[in-house]
C-alpha cells in the first residue's frame, strides 16, 4: 500500500511538472539572448505598491534630500520630478 502512495505521488508530480511547462512564449522572450543563465522580471510597480513606499512622506523627503545633495539643475529636476510622479516622468525620458 505504501508503495501504491509513493507512486501514485510520483506520477501526480510528473504530471503536475509537465503541465506547468508551456509551450506559449510572451513578446518580450525574443529579446532574451540565448546563452542566459537566468532571466529575471520585476513588477516595480507592485512591490512599490504593496510595500506603502508610495505613500510613505519620510521616504519621499528622504530620497528628495539626498538627490538635492548630489545633484544639481536639470538632472535634480529630472530625478525631483521622478520621484513625485514616476508613471509620468518615466514616459518623458528618451534614451
Amino acid at each position: 500500500m505504501k508503495i501504491k502512495s509513493l507512486l501514485l505521488l510520483a506520477v501526480m508530480a510528473f504530471v503536475i511538472a509537465v503541465t506547468s511547462c508551456s509551450k506559449k512564449r510572451t513578446d518580450y522572450v525574443q529579446y532574451v539572448p540565448a546563452d542566459a543563465a537566468y532571466v529575471m522580471s520585476l513588477n516595480v510597480q507592485s512591490l512599490l505598491d504593496k510595500s506603502g513606499a508610495l505613500d510613505n512622506q519620510r521616504l519621499h523627503d528622504a530620497m528628495v534630500e539626498g538627490a538635492s545633495q548630489e545633484l544639481s539643475g536639470r538632472s535634480l529636476d529630472m530625478v525631483k520630478a521622478l520621484i513625485d510622479d514616476p508613471a509620468e516622468s518615466l514616459s518623458l525620458i528618451h534614451i
